[in-house]
């Protein structure tokens, strides 16, 4: 559940926390985007990307120098072409690319980055349209606003691109490459706050009971009850968390058979009397 708290940490100034909120849970649910470490590695990113704000690229730079060492397009046009001029910036740097025509086109600033995964070129658009259901080409002011942008981000992730994928996978740093493109930019800053995060995302494990006679096991209760040869408690469930790895089972343990599922999730069931 991506709530406003959960937006707070990330970004303490958002001004809008519950509407970021929203708008993310609305996407991720659309989007089928639950798989907590997938999950929490879209929100790190995003954080880094915008601060879950429903934001354009500006494009206004002052240093000459360093805007060339990010953009290499800007190699051979003077300074005055893009230095505090964010329109000849975007347009210089996204010419006849991403589905964008000539600078003289003006598709660079018109298709910038936008939305909270700042999505970028006239194909970007186009094709993230398509799939949210709303004229992105035409109308690229939709990402300025929360639902839109949201979905956008939601979109990129799970369609898009191969993010979803890799954060499923383990590949947490390689979302960022996704994301922002080899320059992998606040890379470190992102693996931060998918650290931070990922705890408050990622449900507790569980102590699951099989019933007697069989059956889909259901959640512990938390009373420190008798079972099969065992007196269920949490410090009980800790220790068979620790001698059974994740993904391992049946294992045989004082009248139980005990699964140890990836998730943390740990399944109990009584051995038949012999």
């Amino acid at each position: 559940m991506i709530t406003a708290d959960l937006i707070r940490i990330l970004n303490p100034r958002h001004p809008n926390p519950n509407a970021a909120a929203d708008a993310l849970q609305q996407a991720a649910v659309r989007f089928g985007l639950t798989h907590p470490e997938s999950l929490a590695a879209w929100l790190a990113n995003l954080s880094v990307e915008s601060g879950f704000l429903p934001v354009r690229e500006n494009m206004f730079y002052t240093n000459a120098a360093r805007a060339r060492t990010i953009f290499s397009q800007l190699r051979g046009h003077p300074d005055s072409a893009f230095i505090r001029n964010p329109q000849g910036m975007a347009n210089i740097v996204y010419a006849g690319r991403l589905g964008n025509g000539s600078a003289a086109s003006g598709d660079g600033w018109r298709y910038r980055g936008g939305g909270m995964i700042q999505t970028t070129g006239r194909n970007g658009y186009r094709k993230t349209g398509e799939l949210i259901g709303l004229d992105l080409e035409a109308h690229p002011e939709l990402l300025e606003q929360y639902g839109p942008a949201a979905l956008a981000a939601a979109a990129y992730w799970t369609r898009l691109s191969s993010a979803d994928r890799l954060a499923r996978a383990g590949d947490i740093r390689g979302t960022r490459r996704a994301v922002n493109g080899p320059a992998m930019l606040h890379a470190d800053e992102m693996m931060a706050a998918y650290q931070r995060i990922l705890p408050l995302i990622r449900p507790a494990p569980r102590l699951l009971l099989v019933p007697k006679g069989g059956g889909e096991p259901g959640e512990w209760n938390g009373r420190d009850n008798p079972y099969g040869g065992v007196t269920l408690s949490d410090a009980l469930s800790e220790q068979l968390r620790t001698v059974y790895p994740p993904g391992s089972g049946p294992h045989e343990y004082q009248g139980l058979r005990i699964w140890h599922r990836r998730n943390g999730d740990l399944v109990l069931e009584r051995r038949p009397l012999k």
